[in-house]
């Protein structure tokens, strides 16, 4: 033991010439003692070879590179896992999601039986009409992720909302996401009955499906990737989602019952009755959006604030040079939409 009280460990001939000839008990006691003491001191001892000294470092400096980081000392996203801790965010301020979800789900809902309707009801051209509905599934799966690399890069992050660390960069996203959405529920509702020819209704109809292609892929993207980014707790995202489904459960159920079967049934296009009928329609499916911007507010909190630098044409090829199985996975589901939605045109 040196001056400071470190233990010395000598190796080779040092060792054996600085040991005394003593009995075996006694030796075995002291190398007991001579372990307990190295184990108080942390591992602070140090060893000499020849002329060279390799010191260990102090117990402090041992205690701060092997202590692992503790999560509560730590914010989400810094060093930690994502299931370290939850988002501390009340029960109030998580009922946003499911209210987002459920007004989605019942402005979707109501204008599901949109291509029957301008076929049937208003004469449109089913032909163009189709054909719009098979272009539209071709512009979701282009934008989708285009708008996400734009969300990234700080793109919607103009004129009000140009502070990035006070608005993040979703919150923008989904409230521009909800007029556009807006709008694209009140032309559904409002304006083809007054068009005479059936060409002039099929553009009528192909012009709201784009607004609304635009506005749900910037919704979605700006939804499912705040959503993540909010909770970086697998066990809340999966109460979260569980939420969510049944929130659009009854949020689509009351579309579907409440507003198409009348909106189906009727059939004096342009009379008075349809005219007040389909302005309630798209007052409510329009105002249904407003519910959602409570969740666009609260993605401001957002952990994500940092502008990733990229191109549109290099956000294109980072996702087709994903993976294939998600590529299929997007293309497959994107497709089961586009026939569900013709399937829907074909009822009667």
């Amino acid at each position: 033991m040196d001056s400071l009280g470190r233990v010395v460990t000598l190796s080779g001939a040092e060792s054996r010439a600085c040991t005394p000839d003593l009995p075996d008990q006694q030796k075995e006691d002291d190398a007991r003692e001579r372990d307990a003491s190295c184990q108080e001191q942390g591992g602070s001892n140090y060893e000499a070879t020849g002329a060279s000294k390799e010191m260990a470092p102090p117990p402090d400096e041992i205690g701060r590179v092997s202590k692992e980081p503790d999560p509560s000392e730590l914010r989400v996203g810094e060093g930690v896992s994502a299931d370290a801790r939850s988002s501390g965010f009340s029960l109030l301020a998580k009922s946003c999601i499911p209210q987002a979800s459920f007004a989605q789900a019942f402005a979707m809902s109501s204008i599901a039986y949109m291509p029957n309707v301008y076929i049937s009801l208003f004469r449109g051209d089913a032909r163009l009409i189709g054909l719009a509905n098979i272009t539209m599934v071709i512009v979701d799966i282009s934008i989708n992720p285009w708008i996400g690399r734009l969300s990234d890069t700080g793109f919607f992050n103009c004129c009000y909302f140009s502070d990035v660390h006070s608005w993040g960069r979703r919150a923008p996203l989904m409230l521009l996401s909800i007029p556009v959405c807006m709008l694209s529920c009140v032309l559904f509702w409002i304006g083809p009955e007054s068009l005479q020819s059936p060409v002039a209704v099929a553009m009528w109809y192909t012009a709201a499906r784009l607004l609304m292609t635009i506005g749900i892929a910037m919704f979605e993207s700006a939804f499912q990737s705040g959503f993540t980014e909010l909770f970086p707790s697998k066990a809340e995202r999966v109460s979260l989602g569980l939420a969510k489904f049944f929130a659009a459960m009854v949020g689509g159920g009351l579309g579907f019952v409440g507003i198409v079967p009348s909106a189906v049934g009727m059939k004096d296009p342009g009379s008075p009755n349809q005219r007040q009928l389909f302005a309630l329609f798209g007052l409510l499916t329009g105002v249904s959006w407003m519910l959602a911007v409570p969740y666009a507010r609260l993605q401001r909190r957002s952990i994500m604030k940092k502008i990733v630098p990229s191109s549109s044409w290099s956000s294109m090829a980072d996702f087709w040079r994903s993976s294939p199985a998600f590529r299929c996975l997007a293309i497959s589901t994107h497709f089961y939409g586009a026939g569900f939605m013709l399937l829907l045109t074909a009822l009667p």
